[in-house]
């Protein structure tokens, strides 16, 4: 083999490799617009059901058919041992403290405590 040979197929694989090169770099960029493609129409479609979830809003008595409710401060619904609680919004960004004290304890108890004393204060923000 003579060195132009040699020097001509150095060239066609130089030549090869740039146009496997821009090949590849094609390929990614239709990789890219399509990705870009799927992320817009998956948002359009999130969009679209989150306009369906707004439009099949239950009001708050529709919710709670045939759960224990007792009004307070806040109101809680109960139905076997799952508790909910409906916060009013005047209670929405206010510190409430919240002190837990013992009613009553067992006879002849021994213990430096009585009846209404603190056994906790919790500090909660809505």
């Amino acid at each position: 083999m003579n060195n132009t040979n040699y020097y001509l197929i150095v060239a066609l694989t130089i030549e090869f490799i740039e146009f496997l090169d821009i090949v590849l770099k094609t390929i990614m960029k239709i990789q890219i617009y399509f990705l870009n493609f799927l992320l817009c129409f998956t948002n359009l479609i999130i969009a679209q059901n989150n306009d369906k979830d707004e439009d099949e809003r239950k009001s708050i008595d529709s919710l709670t058919i045939g759960l224990t409710k007792k009004k307070g401060v806040i109101t809680s619904y109960q139905k076997e041992d799952k508790i909910f609680f409906e916060i009013d919004n005047d209670l929405l960004s206010k510190d409430l403290l919240m002190v837990t004290r013992f009613v009553k304890f067992p006879a002849n108890f021994q213990a430096y405590q009585n009846a209404g004393s603190k056994a906790s204060e919790q500090l909660i923000h809505f």
